[in-house]
């Protein structure tokens, strides 16, 4: 394989075969075959329902790192941010662990909503558990993953809305190392820069 074939696939990561991960990683000559990790993939997160002064790179950083290990944000091609009405992060995320479903977040009038999080080429998942690999029919966990705050309105944290269609636009991607200031960030009821709802029980 040419080494521009090779970059374009891990570029596009993930990968699925009849819905099921592929698991792709770059072997550094350095590193045993048996010490290399295929436990995590990244992927693209969408954020919808913030509003439009939520809509930064700050606030792309706090999800992205909730989710897992934050890793660049889409932008327009003259560098804008969030003029898809939702923000879309990459980020890395762990395959052992259930994924995120959604956060708190806090409002103008101090109100808080859950804000559900939405995956593109997200392989089987279990509606159950939350875990990647399988689904409800043959999870072997005795109990579901249950968010500590929870919305009372929601039956179950997981289901077919966590999975969204690859968007598709003119773009570029700022990284980790380009974040800026913000104009508004995410804010805890105490008045502390955070995410409210990360917490899971597992």
């Amino acid at each position: 394989m040419e080494e521009v074939d090779a970059q374009q696939v891990l570029r596009n990561k993930p990968w699925c075969v009849h819905n099921q991960l592929l698991a792709i990683q770059e072997w550094p000559p350095n590193v045993p075959f048996d010490k290399l990790s295929f436990n995590s993939t990244p992927i693209w997160v969408q954020a919808h329902g913030l509003s439009p002064n939520q809509l930064n790179l700050y606030n792309a950083k706090l999800i992205g790192d909730l989710v897992g290990k934050y890793l660049e944000v889409d932008l327009t091609q003259d560098g804008a941010i969030g003029c898809y009405m939702f923000l879309r992060i990459r980020a890395e995320i762990h395959l052992d662990l259930p994924i995120k479903s959604g956060f708190y977040n806090s409002k103008a009038d101090d109100t808080i909503e859950w804000i559900r999080l939405k995956y593109e080429k997200l392989p089987n998942v279990c509606y159950s558990c939350g875990l990647i690999g399988h689904i409800g029919r043959d999870c072997k966990n005795i109990e579901a993953c249950v968010e500590k705050e929870q919305p009372k309105t929601m039956k179950s944290m997981f289901g077919p809305w966590l999975k969204v269609s690859l968007f598709h636009y003119p773009k570029k991607s700022l990284s980790q190392e380009m974040v800026a200031a913000p104009q508004q960030v995410l804010l805890s009821s105490s008045g502390t820069s955070s995410i409210l709802g990360s917490s899971f029980d597992y």
